[in-house]
């Protein structure tokens, strides 16, 4: 397994509005897990208001195939001192869901993905370790001999 991106990502989902979210995305065994986070500087909306747009967009650019990703919203406790309401029912957890989507591309010859309908489902930090864990290739590992 291996990390190949983890930053700051930029998207629009509408014209004239650029939006922000950490990404992660580890890539291994032909497959891969996105990771994305909310952060609290982003004027322009969560993650969770433009699952489909972001997704596709993630997929296209890192050319991963939608089939073998797994997308993975991630969601930081909100407080005070990250500048978030705290009348939030969700104020005090750090929260990970596994969304998946159906897939389709404009037409057969085109490599250009398009997701659609999301589907959220709750998952614990460590059903998130074991999805990273399955990317983890033991033959790429290096070995030191002496």
């Amino acid at each position: 397994m291996q990390i190949i991106y983890d930053d700051i990502f930029f998207y629009s989902p509408v014209d004239d509005e650029e939006v922000m979210c950490h990404l992660k995305v580890y890539s291994g065994k032909g497959s891969a897990i996105i990771v994305v986070t909310d952060v609290y500087e982003n004027s322009g909306g969560s993650i969770a208001k433009y699952p489909e747009v972001l997704s596709a967009h993630i997929v296209n650019s890192f050319h991963l195939d939608p089939h073998t990703t797994r997308y993975i919203e991630h969601y930081l406790p909100k407080g005070k001192s990250q500048h978030w309401e705290v009348s939030s029912l969700v104020k005090s957890i750090e929260a990970y869901f596994l969304v998946n989507f159906t897939w389709s591309t404009i037409n057969k010859v085109s490599s250009f993905h398009l997701a659609n309908q999301p589907r959220r489902t709750l998952i614990s930090k460590v059903q998130l370790a074991r999805f990273t864990r399955q990317l983890y290739d033991v033959k790429s590992r290096m070995h030191w001999q002496e």
